[in-house]
């Protein structure tokens, strides 16, 4: 999961092509989000807690979320 987030990340950076895999332990993972400005830190976290593609976060509204029954 923290391999496939990391690609994701390359990408909304603007990193695109190829990326190698890159093993990092999750203190490295955590460090590097605490270092992403927001709000692409809200959109990267959003990402690998929903696996949700780009253009379905960004349109997500407050609507489809369900903060009582903890569902998107």
């Amino acid at each position: 999961m923290i391999h496939y987030a990391f690609r994701k990340l390359l990408r909304l950076l603007g990193c695109f092509g190829h990326v190698a895999s890159v093993p990092m332990t999750p203190k490295q993972a955590f460090e590097i989000l605490l270092n992403i400005p927001e709000p692409r830190r809200t959109l990267i976290l959003s990402d690998g807690a929903t696996a949700l593609r780009v253009p379905e976060l960004l349109a997500l509204i407050w609507m489809d979320l369900d903060f009582e029954g903890l569902v998107m």
